[in-house]
């Protein structure tokens, strides 16, 4: 054998050496990678529990007599995919409808307390209560007068406050001037609201377009601003 074809040999071995030791570290680095993530795995599934509300197959199957895709819940705080059965359903429980009706008849009181008549029965209240207050203090001079009444709302300092218009949402939030047209304290209060009604004008779009009635357009989208 001449030297040429031997170091042809020693080159051939070194280059098989060198690729066997490459495959070997590669192996390696794999196995130790899928240890890390395997022990990840387990510290994420120990720590805290996987919120699955937005999976779809979190759900269920789709009920029987239910022709309609899955969709959110308007209440803010809940906002689970439910399947609806109804067309125009909002939210995905009694206890959801339960929650909303009792925002809705808070938002109702609120309403008629800022209105005239409102301000006006209040200030009723507010002599009657002035009127007992002195008949207690002149019939027992020396006892303490009870507390009764509502406290009064602290006045912000910077502007007025308005309440968020979407159901199951009690936050306020200020505003610079009265004349301003924001109705919501989030967007994604906003985009929730929204999503609902353009979902309900397109029910009724198509209803009428079934029945052959003429279907408006709408010059806008519903005011969620």
């Amino acid at each position: 054998m001449d030297r040429a074809t031997a170091r042809g040999v020693v080159r051939g071995t070194d280059a098989g050496r060198n690729v066997l030791l490459n495959g070997t570290r590669r192996v390696k680095n794999a196995s130790k990678r899928i240890e890390r993530f395997a022990s990840r795995l387990e510290q994420r599934e120990s720590s805290a529990p996987v919120n699955r509300s937005h999976f779809l197959w979190h759900i269920g199957a789709r009920p029987e007599g239910c022709r309609h895709r899955p969709r959110r819940c308007l209440l803010k705080g809940c906002e689970r995919l439910f399947w609806p059965r109804r067309p125009q359903a909002r939210y995905c429980s009694e206890d959801c409808q339960q929650a909303a009706r009792r925002w809705r008849r808070r938002q109702a009181s609120q309403r008629y307390r800022a209105s005239d008549s409102g301000r006006e029965r209040r200030r009723g209240q507010a002599r009657r209560y002035r009127q007992r207050l002195r008949e207690r203090q002149t019939a027992s001079a020396d006892a303490e007068a009870p507390r009764e009444g509502q406290r009064p709302a602290a006045a912000s300092e910077k502007g007025s406050t308005r309440r968020c218009e979407r159901p199951g949402c009690y936050e306020h939030f200020p505003v610079q001037h009265e004349p301003s047209c924001q109705r919501f304290c989030s967007v994604a209060c906003r985009l929730a609201l929204r999503r609902v009604l353009d979902r309900e004008a397109r029910y009724r779009a198509r209803r009428r377009r079934r029945r052959g009635e003429r279907v408006p357009k709408r010059a806008r989208p519903p005011d969620t601003s």
